[in-house]
């Protein structure tokens, strides 16, 4: 994979032109169709034909041993007959000649492949796997790029190059959005939905099985494309997120990149046995991954073209703050709703907006947002509306709804919030919602659509729109998180992490800290805990309860407990010697059930809140640090977010704030807030000590009760796995 970039070198007809590295991927100069065939519903019929009938401005070469002429072109036997120079070669041939087929376009100094022929590692054979290695070898050797294999090809519809080299049977209108798609089979569904839905094409390219050019090369190249001003992605995976991740994140502070991941659900999630592991599924990481490059992500393909044509057309939005206008209650409410859901936030006018409103709309129209202009507002009552509410300071971003009444005419409408969104937009984003589609409607949307500003059937969809331009506004000026430093006490655990891993190797069983070490652990990270001692005795036990001060906690801690509240093994409340002593009874006996361990006293802290905070080790993506609502039922809940590693204070703090429980840790009723700071600096704490320790896989702190400044806090319950 390298650092292409378009050349902006004459067009493909010019004199002497060549290609080299993506750009004759996207811009050859000429093109080669290995299995070329006058079959008109064959592949190498259909891959051919594009090249022809789309005006393609180089050389087309088709080559089949078969055939003498297709399409009254003459057809060479091989690649290497083919006189002049090859840029692109396109390989439509059977998995067991393409191997000889791309060794001789290495042999004539191709530049780059599109190759169709599938029967390599998608197979997941031996025999397919060793084909794919194989193919790997040939690309280094003869330095060539690749898209591909088991793909459907490329296309840059620029206007001096005109490139469809895929068996798409639909050519998509050009535009500025380039979109990469790792699935063939949904390509030409998603071309012929994006000519459907408006969304004009600069270039697209299918990426199969990613031998060599994948997503961070294309997000690269794109980027320095000046037709791109959208990146749309449909993935299933990234071979390396890590090196996807700092180009993705340079390239959304210029561009927006628009992404559908497909596989939501956790069901490829592996196997975890922390409640943190339970809490990841592979979707996690990908949210938390398009979440640190700025990359909106939506759920379906057709979301993926509406919101990336909105991207294409409108600014980013400055804020999160949108002001609503209507004609219609319903609509208006429908929107609210899904604005909320979305996480973007209902503009509050100021006095000012709220007068001229007042002095522009009839008596009975509702002046606050969303403003309901009444079914019988006017072109004019729009332009009041829509003027009003853009030059109020804190609107970020306007949705504007139209149901058509009998008795006003869209057209006027439509024209109106156009022209004072050209007047005075002054960087703020208008979002349209027209809710018919007569005759009479369809001639104002012209007009919206040529004025740029995006328009959508139902409030919901308009909703999605918005939010894609709040999010794409707020992830490319997302601040990057300072370095920060934490150097732990001692030796930082490392003795204890050695000698559970020796002693986890001796009793054959996976190795975890003993509640012991990983209090020791994150309290030599500056990470508070709750003050725990491990009595020998019950009269140790007595000594114990009255050192730490009654109430206290009992509970086991055994490696063959994992999760001691579903076994019985914690004893909360405990406010007097008798009951202390019917406890540690009640907890050695369970210990001896599952093989011996010991039991823990803890100071029992009031008034707290309680949280989670951990840490999963993916596997592809990394550590991955989390944080939320803690307690015996955080699986329940599912209130929790995650980061990729490192987490600095800005990053902690977006976490902390994610959660839906923020409110009750912010204080509410009358409540304190309970010490937000504290949060955040453990967070970066335990990201600092995942980053020094890699050979922890796991990591929870639940729960962590967290009480108001200047009170005590502390780690109840630390879980720690290593690898």
């Amino acid at each position: 994979m390298g650092e292409d970039k378009p050349s902006g070198r004459p067009g493909p007809g010019a004199p002497g032109c060549s290609a080299g590295g993506l750009d004759a991927l996207f811009r050859p100069c000429s093109v080669a169709v290995l299995g070329a065939s006058p079959r008109r519903e064959s592949i190498g019929g259909t891959v051919l034909r594009n090249l022809v009938t789309g005006e393609y401005q180089g050389k087309v070469f088709p080559v089949n041993p078969a055939h003498e002429v297709v399409m009254s072109m003459k057809c060479y036997r091989s690649v290497l007959e083919i006189p002049d120079p090859v840029d692109l070669a396109v390989v439509i041939v059977r998995k067991d000649l393409a191997l000889d087929v791309i060794r001789e376009c290495g042999e004539k100094g191709v530049g780059a492949l599109v190759i169709v022929s599938a029967g390599f590692g998608e197979t997941g054979t031996p025999e397919g796997r060793e084909r794919e290695a194989r193919l790997r070898e040939l690309l280094g050797r003869y330095h060539m790029r690749a898209s591909g294999p088991n793909c459907m090809g490329v296309i840059n519809t620029e206007e001096a190059v005109r490139l469809n080299a895929s068996f798409a049977r639909v050519g998509p209108p050009p535009g500025p959005i380039a979109f990469v798609t790792q699935s063939g089979a949904l390509g030409e569904s998603m071309l012929q939905l994006a000519a459907e839905r408006g969304a004009g094409i600069s270039m697209f390219c299918s990426i199969g099985n990613r031998v060599d050019v994948d997503a961070t090369d294309l997000v690269t190249y794109w980027d320095r494309d000046e037709r791109t001003g959208v990146i749309a992605m449909y993935v299933e995976s990234f071979l390396d997120p890590r090196q996807f991740i700092p180009v993705a994140r340079r390239v959304t502070r210029r561009k927006p990149i628009v992404a559908v991941k497909a596989g939501r659900t956790a069901q490829g999630a592996r196997a975890a046995l922390s409640h943190t592991g339970s809490l990841v599924g592979r979707d996690v990481s990908y949210d938390a991954l398009f979440e640190e490059c700025g990359i909106v992500r939506v759920t379906s393909v057709g979301e993926l073209f509406d919101v990336a044509a909105a991207l294409a057309q409108q600014p980013a939005a400055p804020g999160p703050k949108v002001a609503v206008l209507t004609n219609a209650g319903g609509p208006g409410i429908l929107a609210t709703d899904a604005l909320v859901g979305l996480g973007v936030t209902m503009a509050t006018f100021t006095p000012e907006t709220t007068a001229l409103l007042r002095g522009a709309l009839h008596s009975e129209a509702s002046v606050n947002n969303p403003v309901d202009l009444l079914a019988s507002a006017t072109a004019r009552d729009y332009d009041a509306a829509v003027r009003a509410a853009l030059r109020d300071p804190g609107v970020d971003i306007l949705l504007a709804i139209f149901a058509p009444p009998i008795m006003v005419d869209a057209d006027p409408v439509t024209r109106v919030i156009a022209e004072a969104w050209r007047q005075e937009g002054r960087g703020k984003p208008v979002v349209a919602c027209f809710m018919a589609k007569s005759s009479s409607v369809r001639a104002g949307l012209r007009q919206l659509q040529e004025a740029g500003i995006p328009t959508y059937p139902v409030p919901e969809e308009a909703a999605k729109a918005v939010a894609a331009l709040v999010a794409h506004g707020s992830g490319r000026t997302r601040p990057e998180d300072p370095p920060t430093t934490i150097r732990p006490t001692g030796d930082g655990g490392a003795a204890s992490i050695q000698a559970a891993r020796q002693r986890a190797a001796e009793e054959h069983r996976e190795p975890w800290l003993s509640l012991e070490q990983a209090l020791a652990l994150v309290g030599a990270y500056g990470i508070p805990t709750v003050a725990t001692l491990f009595p020998d005795s019950l009269e140790g036990a007595l000594d114990a309860a009255a050192q730490l001060g009654w109430p206290v906690v009992a509970k086991v801690d055994s490696p063959a407990i994992l999760h001691r509240s579903d076994v019985g093994g914690v004893a909360a409340g405990i406010a007097d010697e008798g009951q202390l002593v019917r406890a540690w009874r009640r907890l050695t006996d369970l210990l001896r059930e599952h093989g011996g361990g010991r039991v823990a006293l803890q100071k029992q802290l009031a008034g707290t809140r309680e949280t989670v905070l951990g840490m999963t080790l993916d596997a592809m993506f990394g550590p991955l640090i989390m944080f939320g609502s803690g307690g015996i039922y955080v699986e329940v809940i599912r209130d929790v977010t995650f980061r990729l590693h490192p987490v600095g204070p800005r990053r902690a703090e977006e976490m902390i704030r994610q959660v839906r429980a923020f409110p009750l840790l912010a204080g509410t009723r009358g409540e304190p807030p309970v010490d937000l700071e504290l949060l955040r600096d453990i967070l970066v704490r335990l990201s600092a000590l995942v980053g020094d320790h890699p050979e922890i896989v796991e990591l929870e702190l639940n729960p962590f009760l967290v009480a108001p400044a200047g009170r005590e806090s502390g780690a109840v319950d630390v879980r720690v796995r290593l690898g």
